[in-house]
């Protein structure tokens, strides 16, 4: 498969941060069909769809998207069966929601009952190129809250952190009014 160009392109938004992937940092546990390749855009399939990893950066957690979007050389019904059987041997179960599947197009999601990361695979059917292609997202949550800096182990360093700087800034601000006095 091709690498994007390096410097690696990374766009950043206000409170989220996109990096494009090289094909071979797919991620391990949710598996593509051997000879599956990326989707390939415009009119001659020049501007190859390159896998994005995705953060979103929200007040109560960080969500990490990994998108994907190839083409698979197994017929529609072929691709169902392969994800079904391949995810379930690697220990993923059904999704907390219900996926579908219809003519030519299907959902469907799992979840990883250890690590709680979700995968939705939306299988499309494209009759006029007679092909298979399947958009792969793996979706983790992480929890966060100021007070554990993300890790849970933060609170007493940021407790310890702000009382020193705390105590920092009051004697400062004794020593400002001391100098405002003698210069008055």
């Amino acid at each position: 498969m091709n690498r994007p160009p390096s410097p690696r392109p990374i766009k950043r938004g206000g409170n989220d941060l996109l990096i494009f992937l090289h094909p071979d940092e797919w991620a391990t546990d949710v598996p593509l069909p051997a000879g599956s390749s990326m989707v390939r855009l415009g009119e001659k399939g020049e501007i190859p769809f390159y896998p994005q990893w995705h953060f979103f950066l929200w007040p109560d957690k960080t969500a990490e998207l990994l998108v994907g979007w190839f083409v698979v050389p197994l017929g529609f019904e072929e691709t169902i069966a392969w994800y079904r059987t391949q995810l379930t041997e690697l220990g993923w179960t059904n999704g907390p929601t219900e996926g579908y599947v219809m003519p030519e197009k299907a959902l469907l999601r799992f979840q990883h009952p250890k690590t709680r990361v979700r995968v939705e695979a939306s299988i499309q059917w494209w009759q006029h190129k007679e092909e298979t292609t399947a958009m792969i997202r793996r979706i983790v949550e992480h929890p966060w809250s100021p007070s554990s800096n993300g890790n849970g182990t933060g609170a007493k360093r940021h407790a310890t952190h702000t009382a020193q700087t705390g105590a920092r800034n009051k004697k400062h601000c004794v020593q400002r009014k001391a100098h405002r006095r003698q210069i008055a």
